[in-house]
């Protein structure tokens, strides 16, 4: 299973992997020095996730609509064994920064290694995603999300996220989908996004899945979106992949 996790400033993609129980293992050399971010230009072999990856999405959050990303900061020993665990940014919410923080404080890590071999101590930062558009449903969570869900994230998302000279910050529904229509612009990506009907023309259809979907809570989003054909499209490309 593929892992995102990232450094302090960096993303990085890590192959997570269990123990196989029943072999017979080295013991690795162990630096007995504190966790420090200092250690990250030492680091060859990154740490990865052997537990507690993923946090419980709390049903009260669910139900008000409260949606994001929790960044946690953690500090382990050269075992992998978390030291300590810390919400470094907010998803703006409490209760899901309570449910990644709880999870973090279980979780458990495989060793980072420097050149020579050593399991050196480390501390570095790691995203706890919470979002209803996404899901393990073959093809990926957005072609099942309702506009229940839909509806209550997006009024939450404007009820907490302050305009900054009359914007606000864009949810990742949104950016996903102005995404999507860029790259898919006739002409290609550079020219989608030169082109400034391409915006106008997304918040025409945000705007009418908004008014639909408040109408229609147990609707699909996607029933609501031009792209619904596109995107429907790559969601069964992807559930064929997952069975290959």
């Amino acid at each position: 299973m593929i892992k995102l996790w990232r450094l302090t400033g960096m993303a990085t993609l890590a192959l997570a992997a269990a123990p196989v129980f029943g072999q017979t293992q080295s013991h690795p050399k162990q630096s007995a020095a504190a966790p420090s971010s200092a250690n990250q230009v030492l680091v060859k072999v990154k740490p990865h996730f052997i537990s507690g990856s993923e946090a419980e999405f709390p049903a009260e959050a669910k139900a008000l609509g409260q949606h994001g990303t929790v960044m946690i900061g953690f500090e382990i020993d050269a075992s992998g064994a978390v030291l300590n665990a810390y919400v470094k940014r907010s998803s703006g919410s409490d209760l899901l920064d309570a449910s990644a923080l709880a999870t973090a404080k279980t979780a458990r890590f495989s060793p980072a290694f420097d050149a020579n071999g050593t399991a050196i101590p480390l501390k570095f930062q790691a995203p706890y995603d919470f979002y209803q558009s996404r899901s393990s449903e073959p093809g990926g969570g957005f072609v099942h999300y309702r506009c229940s869900a839909f509806t209550a994230e997006m009024d939450w998302w404007e009820a907490t996220q302050p305009e900054k000279e009359g914007r606000r910050d864009r949810d990742e529904v949104y950016s996903f989908l102005l995404g999507l229509r860029v790259i898919s612009f006739p002409g290609g990506m550079m020219a989608g996004l030169r082109d400034g009907k391409v915006t106008g023309a997304h918040e025409k259809d945000w705007n009418n899945a908004r008014k639909k979907c408040r109408a229609n809570p147990d609707a699909l989003v996607v029933d609501y979106l031009e792209q619904r054909d596109m995107l429907l499209a790559l969601a069964k490309q992807e559930a064929a992949r997952v069975k290959q």
